[in-house]
């Protein structure tokens, strides 16, 4: 495996694993989001350092998505790859800058994030190693 890409891996399960230490913290959803974007960009990137592509110095997951090739997603997914992207800046900022239309992320959002990242960490691990 690639070393730069195995780096990008090793700090998208940290995210990964962030979030999943802190699901269950209601005042933290934001946070949580953010390390589940972070994981997603982070995998995605691997993808991309290994398939000697151009790293674009993006955080809008569907935007590396154009750079990737092999991982495969649902309409559904990529819905929710636009919604970790919005969450990415409210996260990070005060007021409802790019928050959900309901507002923050319920723990069944942050459950369904996690999933997805799982799901687009573990297809990565898979493509990288090819």
């Amino acid at each position: 495996m690639d070393d730069e890409a195995h780096a990008w891996l090793e700090r998208a399960n940290a995210d990964l694993l962030a979030a999943k230490r802190l699901l269950g913290e209601s005042l933290l959803s934001g946070i949580i989001a953010f390390h589940t974007q972070q994981a997603v960009e982070k995998a995605l990137k691997a993808v991309i350092v290994v398939q000697q592509r151009k790293l674009v110095r993006t955080h809008d997951l569907k935007r590396l998505l154009v750079d990737v090739k092999g991982l495969s997603f649902e309409p559904d997914e990529e819905a929710t790859l636009d919604e970790l992207t919005s969450l990415y800046t409210a996260s990070r900022y005060p007021g409802d800058i790019g928050l959900l239309p309901k507002g923050q992320p319920t723990e069944n959002d942050l459950e369904r994030f996690i999933a997805l990242t799982e799901k687009i960490i573990n297809q990565a691990a898979v493509t990288i190693r090819k």
